[in-house]
């Protein structure tokens, strides 16, 4: 009888302890948007905490690779990344970047992302911009 209701308070404690945690994790973790290059040139709004990903196209073995461009940080902050994701494991095989920002005051500002190769003095083969109001 004994052993049942040790068993049965650790549990008990595991699962309130679970409960916490998962409880705790959503709200730290808001719900965020989600862009891609066609939303390129859109206007977003976050609250503070919510988080903004961008995924955009992306192909590592050419060279180039999307670079951040200054923003006001205070407002919005580069949470994760860039991670870069090869969909096939060949050379010249198509990827994904993925930017994840964190919105920590209220504010706008606006994100700027170049495609280019880091090494050339060129305009950007191409951009991605949005802008980013914390409420």
């Amino acid at each position: 009888m004994y052993k049942l209701l040790t068993v049965l308070a650790i549990l008990a404690v595991l699962g309130i302890a679970a409960f916490l945690i998962i409880r705790h994790t959503g709200k730290n973790n808001l719900s965020g948007i989600t862009l891609t290059e066609d939303d390129s040139g859109r206007e977003v709004s976050l609250r503070v905490g919510e988080k903004l990903k961008i995924i955009l196209k992306s192909n590592p073995s050419t060279g180039y690779q999307w670079d951040v461009a200054p923003f006001n940080e205070s407002v919005i902050k580069l949470s994760e990344g860039p991670l870069v994701y090869e969909k096939k494991k060949i050379p010249g095989g198509e990827g994904e970047t993925v930017f994840v920002f964190e919105a920590v005051s209220p504010g706008t500002t606006t994100i700027k992302l170049m495609y280019r190769r880091p090494w050339e003095k060129f305009s950007p083969a191409s951009t991605f911009e949005v802008t980013v109001k914390v409420d």
